[in-house]
C-alpha cells in the first residue's frame, strides 16, 4: 500500500485505486449484535463505486492516515442497530473496537453473493460497515489490520479495460496483494 503513489503514476487513466480488506464481522451496540460485512478501504472507494452517503459523510483521507475509528454504515445495518434512525455520532462496537458512526449509505438493491476470492464485489452494501483500512480490527483469526487483501483499480471513463475510446467502460481490476507488497513499479 506504500506503493499507491507510484501505482497511480503508472495507471494514470484509473479513476481511483482503493485498498480493500473485507470479511464478515459483528456490529453491536447496547441493543444487540448484528451480522455485517466489514470493509476496510479508503476515501477513493466511495467515489469509484458510487457508494455515496445519504446522511453524514463518507471516509476522508485524514481518517485513513490518522487511523481513526470511524464507520459508514449500510442502511440496513443502521436500521437494525438504531431502530430506523441513522445513528450519526453514536458509537458501535465492531469486534473488539469502538467506532463512531459518521455516515449512512442509501438503501440499495442487494446483489448476489460474491464469488469466492473476489472481495467486496457483489456484496450487499446494506449490511456494510465501511471503515478506514488502517483501522480494521484484527479478526478472530488474528489477521493484521495493516495487510490489504487486494487493490481495486476503477476506470469508469473508458480509458482502459473495455470501454473503448471514450466509450464509458466500467473496468474493475482486482490486484491481489501478497504480504509484503512486492510491486516492481518504475
Amino acid at each position: 500500500v506504500d506503493e499507491l503513489p507510484r501505482l497511480r503514476a503508472v495507471l494514470k487513466e484509473a479513476l481511483a485505486i482503493a485498498p480493500v480488506r473485507s470479511r464478515e464481522a459483528e456490529a453491536q451496540n447496547q441493543d444487540g449484535a448484528f451480522p455485517a460485512t466489514l470493509i476496510g478501504t479508503s476515501a477513493e472507494y466511495a467515489r469509484a463505486t458510487g457508494a455515496q452517503v445519504e446522511a453524514g459523510r463518507g471516509l476522508a483521507d485524514l481518517d485513513v492516515s490518522e487511523r481513526r475509528r470511524v464507520v459508514v454504515l449500510g442502511s440496513g445495518l443502521a436500521r437494525a442497530l438504531f431502530h430506523g434512525g441513522s445513528g450519526l455520532g453514536e458509537r458501535i462496537r465492531i469486534e473488539s473496537q469502538l467506532f463512531e458512526v459518521i455516515g449512512v449509505l442509501p438503501a440499495r438493491a442487494a446483489r448476489r453473493k460474491a464469488s469466492p476470492g473476489v472481495p467486496v464485489l457483489g456484496r450487499d452494501l446494506n449490511r456494510a460497515a465501511i471503515v478506514p483500512w488502517t483501522s480494521v480490527p484484527s479478526g478472530r483469526g488474528g489477521e493484521r489490520g495493516d495487510h490489504v487483501e487486494c487493490l481495486r483499480v476503477f476506470d469508469l471513463s473508458g480509458g482502459f479495460g473495455g470501454g473503448g475510446e471514450g466509450g464509458g467502460g466500467n473496468a474493475v481490476v482486482l490486484i491481489p496483494v501478497p504480504d509484503p507488497l512486492p510491486l516492481p513499479l518504475p
